[in-house]
């Protein structure tokens, strides 16, 4: 349910990305390369760009070159689905009893913006 969620929230570019490999292959393209414009390679010149395909792995690589390839992209930074994610999370760990001071430092949160949060996912 939470990768269906994720996915769902992807739009343009990750959401693409997310229905044909999963929302893990989306957020692993923003953390490569988010908020930047990007050749992506064909697949015949594909093996001569080694960084590319370490960074997104060869399935992921592959899926972009056929479709993309050849083209230069903005790749989002895919910071909603992340935020969205982080969210349930935290709800979650309230729901199981958590303290709000353990669940922010657990996010790198202040206890306010845990407060805040709480309040509004309780919509």
């Amino acid at each position: 349910m939470e990768t269906e969620a994720r996915a769902t929230m992807m739009t343009g570019l990750l959401g693409e990305v997310a229905q044909g490999l999963g929302p893990d292959a989306a957020l692993r393209l923003a953390d490569a390369y988010g908020g930047r414009r990007i050749y992506i390679p064909t697949p015949r010149r594909l093996a001569k760009r080694r960084k590319f395909v370490e960074a997104l792995g060869t399935e992921l690589a592959m899926w972009l070159a056929r479709r993309c390839g050849g083209d230069r992209l903005h790749i989002p930074m895919g910071a909603a689905p992340r935020r969205v994610a982080r969210n349930r999370a935290i709800l979650r760990a309230y729901d199981l009893g958590m303290s709000i001071s353990e669940i922010a430092e657990g996010h790198g949160l202040t206890d306010r913006s845990v407060e805040r949060i709480l309040a509004r996912e309780a919509l």
